[in-house]
């Protein structure tokens, strides 16, 4: 469960970051409107093999992983690819890598497969701001975590948290959030 906190904050700091800074020659034409074959927005319920490994009710956020999933993108090993949804809708996908090697397969394969992207001058940190989807890439010395996100479905997050204002105290937010009263 630890890791399921720190999975969200992550995508929920990284997707305020990034989609504020649309930048329309982030991908070139290649701007996904989801991961494989999974759009933004798809309800899990629609979605087969997916098993929820972790839940935070209050905030409408499920963690899950999917069966027999293809742990691999370009020729980067994963570790893991998680699935997140928020209002039991496709939000974003979190994926990481062990190893130098497999780090920089994966930074390359999000070269190929999304264009260039805006690189932190900070860090090895490298952003894809798009309309649909924004991506975030963070190279680790030993590892990589690799972010996409649905800019809508985080825009909507947003508004919803904001009009509860943050909390689900009031019957209208605990109804909406399909919380007891």
């Amino acid at each position: 469960m630890k890791k399921f906190l720190l999975v969200l904050v992550a995508v929920l700091l990284v997707s305020t970051v990034a989609y504020a800074e649309y930048n329309p020659l982030s991908f070139k034409n290649k701007e996904p409107n989801g991961f494989r074959c999974l759009k933004w927005g798809t309800e899990l319920s629609a979605i087969g093999g997916m098993r929820v490994i972790g839940e935070e009710k209050e905030k409408m956020l499920k963690l899950c992983i999917r069966e027999g999933d293809r742990l691999r993108f370009g020729s980067a090993k994963l570790k893991e690819i998680l699935y997140i949804f928020w209002n039991d809708k496709l939000w974003a996908v979190y994926m990481s890598t062990s190893g130098y090697q497999n780090a920089q397969r994966l930074k390359k394969a999000a070269y190929k497969a999304f264009g260039k992207p805006y690189k932190d001058p900070r860090g090895e940190r490298y952003y894809w701001s798009g309309k649909r989807t924004g991506i975030v890439l963070e190279i680790l010395s030993e590892a990589a975590d690799f972010a996409l996100f649905s800019v809508a479905i985080s825009e909507q997050r947003e508004a919803f948290l904001l009009s509860c204002g943050g909390v689900f105290r009031t019957p209208v937010c605990r109804r909406l959030a399909k919380l007891p009263p």
